[in-house]
Formats: structure tokens, C-alpha cells, sequence
């Protein structure tokens, strides 16, 4: 007789869970005959032969209720995935389809449903440049010299600003509770990577519950897994979550940061970019100035260039509340005024818009007007002067721009009805560039049968837009 405790032995099998077909006996005992020892042996076969059976039966239920599973799923899944089935464009009416204008956002760099990126230079202030956009677009103010625009719905994704820099610039803009009340902001949300199924399905919930018309993603490299180099983050990102966005309408800018080769643009992989409808480059210029740039574009409608400067005022240790803005370079402003002037005279100018004060009207009637009507807006005679200059500026750039889109849009309508010219290719959206770029305005005029007047006027116009 060895010394192997058996009774040790089932003990620890028991208690790792380790499943087995042996039968534990309660007590191990030593035949005394023959046929007590073979009738001990057909005893403990019969166990085993039970033991084995009840595991089968056991095992066909677990793989039947598995299967069942399976499909309950799949079925589920299919059925939040059917889509109503969409045929292929129909030729024949599409060619001569009436497209509408683009939706512009606030300083018209980008239209409603695009995908864009705005990389930069550290410190060049990509983060603020972007808040200030997305505060005047949900407040549909002007920006960038722009005419207004109406109020959209927006979400910040913000993975990269503190929240006490989040309120000194908001106040810095002149922002306000009012103001502010279309801006859905999240300041580091627990939202999984968002080339993960999870973190996608995160993110299209928030879309879902503050239905914003564009998103912010503050920084684009901070919402994935894997490493920036490799593609197959955003080639899943795209996959889960942005042909999503674009299938909704809903426009996506992400803000980027520059590689160490500045001139190859953003880092990492060159999927990051193969969704992107537009790209802005956003560097520090000469003389305090910065430059933006856009070195990608799908439909090449839009400057491509602008030449900014960054007002701001420092009181004490905080910035004046309402002096901070981006505008143009070469904004048309007094040249002793204060560094928030402009954006307080701006502010003005939205006022008596608001109050639907008459343009033809001067600063002495209109001060008359606005104690007579007991309109609550505050500004000394010099304030007052450059809001009356700005409104006038503002209503002269907003009639250039429908007379400009009214020929753009009269030549395009004229050039879909003669697309079997074979001038341009497909896609209508490059009509304008393709037809200028290729032809002379004599030789568009004669294929199209088109006033040669009329081709060079609305040629001039777009080459001055483009400028």
C-alpha cells in the first residue's frame, strides 16, 4: 500500500473546479471475494457510464441555448443595422437638379456636413481660435468679417483645456449664458476611444441627446487607442463613428497638432486625412499676426487664405471681459482704438440689428431712436460711430454675396442643363472652378450659348472671391 491520499487528492480536485467524470466513492473499500471485487468494478462502470451521460445531455443544452443566443443577437443586430434601401442616382433627373448653396458656418470656412481639420504650431493657439468659432457659430454672430449667421447647435468634445483656462476665455470673448445656451460643452468626458465600438457608440449617444448640427474634437489624437503612426485607428474611428456623422449632415473639426515636418502637415498616418473635406493651417505670423491657410479643400469654393490678429486686453491679472476675438489684419478700425473696441463696437452693431434700427439712420438719430424706444444698449459717441460704420460695411459685403451666388448659381443651373458639352467632370460641386480652369470665358460662352458679358462678370467675381 502506497502512501497517495486519495481522499487529499478529490479534496483539491473539488476545490480548483476542475470538472471530471469520476464518480467520488464515499468510502473506499477492498473486496473481500472475487465476485465482490468484479461486482465493485461493474458498480464503478455503471457510475462512470451515468456520470458520462448526464455530461452530454448537459453540454447538448449549453450548445443549443448558445446557438439560440447567437442568432437572438444577430437577428437584433440586422435589425439595427436595416437601412432603407437606396437605388442608384437616376441620370436622367439628377444632371438638372437645383443643389442648394452651402450652409456656410460662422466666417465661412467650412459648410454644414463637411468633415474638417484645423492644425497648427504649438501655442499657436489652435484650442482658442476654435472655442470663439464655435462660440459665435452657436450664437450665430459674425466672425471673421462675416456677415451673421443663424444660431446652430454645437458640441465640444474638449480633451485638452483646464476648465478655469475654459471660463477666462469664454469671458475674455464676451460670452454669456444667453449667448452660450446652444453650446453643448464637454470637458473630459468619459467617453471610451473613439475607434472602439464602445467609445463611438459613447460618442453618438451625446450626439443624440444634445443634437448638435457640428462637433468639436479637442485634440483629435487624445480619442484613440492605438498610435497615432498606425492607420488602423482612423481607418476604424471612420468606420464606427464619422461616415455616421456625414451620413447624418452633421459637420466634425477636429483640431490637430503639426508633425515635426511642418510642411507634410499634421502627424501621424496619412489615413488620419483621407475623410477630411477641408484642411486650415493655423500659424504665427509677422508683426503678431497669424495666418490660416487652407491646403485641402474638395470643392475649392471659399478663400484660401486669411491674415488674422488676436485682440485681447489684460486688466490686472485677468482679461477684460469682451476684448478677446480673431478678426482680419486689415479689419478697418480707429487707429487710437482700445484693443476691445472693435469687438464692443461689434457687439453694438448686433444690438441695433436685434432692434431692427433703420441703416440710413446717423449717430444723433439713432441715440434720438434709442432713448426714445427705451432700448437698453450703452455706448459714447465714438462707440456708437463705429457699430453705424460696421453695419453699413456688413449690409454692402451681404449684397456683394447674393449678387455674386446669384451668377455663380445662374451659371451653374446653365451648365448642368449643358453637361453633355463633356467639359466637366461628374461631380457637380466643381463645376465653377472646373469650367474657369479649363476654358477661357469666350470658349464657355459659345459651347454654353451663354451672354459673354454675363461669364466674364460672374468670372471676375469668383476670381475676386478666391483671391
Amino acid at each position: 500500500m502506497n502512501d497517495y491520499d486519495h481522499e487529499a487528492a478529490w479534496e483539491a480536485l473539488e476545490a480548483a473546479g476542475v470538472p471530471t467524470l469520476l464518480v467520488r466513492p464515499e468510502k473506499v473499500t477492498v473486496p473481500d471475494t472475487p465476485e465482490a471485487a468484479v461486482q465493485a468494478a461493474q458498480d464503478q462502470e455503471d457510475a462512470h457510464q451515468r456520470a458520462y451521460r448526464r455530461l452530454l445531455v448537459e453540454r447538448t443544452m449549453w450548445h443549443k441555448a448558445n446557438r439560440e443566443a447567437v442568432r437572438r443577437v444577430q437577428a437584433e443586430e440586422a435589425a439595427a443595422s436595416t437601412v432603407d434601401p437606396v437605388g442608384p442616382l437616376d441620370w436622367s433627373t439628377f444632371l438638372t437638379q437645383e443643389m442648394p448653396p452651402p450652409d456656410w458656418h460662422a466666417g465661412r470656412l467650412f459648410s454644414q456636413g463637411q468633415q474638417v481639420t484645423v492644425v497648427g504650431e504649438g501655442k499657436a493657439g489652435k484650442s482658442m481660435f476654435c472655442q470663439e468659432m464655435a462660440w459665435r457659430d452657436a450664437a450665430g454672430l459674425p466672425f471673421l468679417g462675416d456677415t451673421k449667421y443663424r444660431a446652430r447647435r454645437v458640441m465640444y468634445v474638449d480633451h485638452e483645456n483646464g476648465q478655469q483656462d475654459i471660463q477666462s476665455r469664454f469671458v475674455s470673448f464676451g460670452a454669456t449664458p444667453e449667448t452660450l445656451a446652444n453650446l453643448a460643452y464637454l470637458s473630459f468626458p468619459a467617453h471610451r476611444p473613439l475607434d472602439t465600438e464602445g467609445g463611438a457608440a459613447d460618442f453618438l449617444a451625446d450626439v443624440d441627446r444634445y443634437q448638435p448640427e457640428i462637433v468639436y474634437l479637442d485634440t483629435v489624437s487624445r480619442v484613440i487607442s492605438d498610435e497615432e503612426n498606425s492607420s488602423a485607428p482612423w481607418l476604424a474611428m471612420y468606420r464606427l463613428l464619422t461616415k455616421h456623422l456625414k451620413a447624418r449632415g452633421i459637420t466634425s473639426v477636429r483640431i490637430d497638432h503639426f508633425g515635426k515636418d511642418h510642411e507634410r502637415g499634421s502627424r501621424g498616418s496619412s489615413a488620419k486625412s483621407q475623410d477630411i473635406d477641408t484642411v486650415w493651417e493655423l500659424r504665427n505670423g509677422d508683426n503678431d499676426t497669424l495666418t490660416l491657410t487652407r491646403t485641402f479643400t474638395r470643392n475649392g469654393i471659399g478663400r484660401s487664405y486669411y491674415r488674422l490678429r488676436r485682440l485681447g486686453e489684460i486688466v490686472g491679472e485677468q482679461w477684460r471681459p469682451g476684448a478677446t476675438a480673431h478678426v482680419l489684419a486689415d479689419e478697418p478700425t480707429r487707429r487710437d482704438a482700445a484693443p476691445g473696441e472693435f469687438i464692443a463696437a461689434a457687439q453694438v452693431a448686433d444690438q441695433l440689428d436685434a432692434a431692427g434700427v433703420p441703416l440710413d439712420l446717423g449717430r444723433d438719430k439713432v441715440r434720438a431712436l434709442i432713448k426714445d424706444k427705451g432700448l437698453k444698449i450703452s455706448a459714447n459717441n465714438n462707440l456708437l460711430a463705429e457699430a453705424l460704420k460696421l453695419r453699413k460695411k456688413r449690409a454692402e459685403e451681404t449684397t456683394q454675396g447674393e449678387t455674386l451666388m446669384d451668377g455663380v448659381e445662374a451659371l451653374r443651373a446653365t451648365i448642368r442643363r449643358c453637361h453633355a458639352c463633356g467639359l466637366l467632370p461628374g461631380e457637380m460641386r466643381h463645376e465653377v472652378n472646373c469650367v474657369f480652369g479649363r476654358s477661357t470665358p469666350e470658349h464657355v460662352a459659345e459651347i454654353l450659348d451663354y451672354p459673354l458679358e454675363e461669364i466674364r462678370k460672374v468670372r471676375a467675381e469668383w476670381d475676386g472671391r478666391l483671391a
